[in-house]
């Protein structure tokens, strides 16, 4: 958008929306936690697996957190596209944890249950937040 100024110049103007200081906490605490579940992926007492499926799972793992990632830096800048990726990510990594692991046999702990929870807690606020962000031009 354009706006002219006192002497008749045109100066682009940019409209921005302010971000949500729940929106702000959320990415910080995505992003603190997505460090940590790439360098525990890492760690070889993370998971005991003697399947040779199971030595893709850090690389696994990591690449849904990078898309993660991507999904968090357009909900941080107040894009459209962010929430929407993050809901298409989400279940792309519940699918891989299916995978890699069996739910059955107690491998699943706090630490995942709290990965899973945080996943949705954003999505769920960024729907919230969803009108106030711009599309990508």
């Amino acid at each position: 958008m354009y706006v002219k100024d006192d002497l008749g110049y045109k100066k682009k103007v940019r409209h921005r929306s302010k971000r949500p200081l729940i929106l702000t906490i959320l990415c910080i605490l995505f992003v603190i936690f997505g460090f940590y579940d790439i360098v525990s992926s890492f760690v070889p007492d993370q998971f005991t697996c003697n399947d040779s499926l199971c030595q893709f799972y850090p690389a696994f793992n990591s690449l849904m957190v990078v898309f993660g990632f991507i999904s968090i830096s357009g909900i941080w800048s107040m894009e459209k596209w962010g929430p929407i990726s993050l809901s298409i990510i989400f279940p792309l990594n519940l699918i891989t944890e299916i995978i890699f692991f069996d739910w059955d046999k107690g491998k699943f702990g706090f630490e995942k249950y709290t990965e899973f929870s945080l996943w949705v807690f954003v999505c769920i606020v960024g729907f919230l937040f969803l009108s106030k962000m711009k599309r990508t031009k």
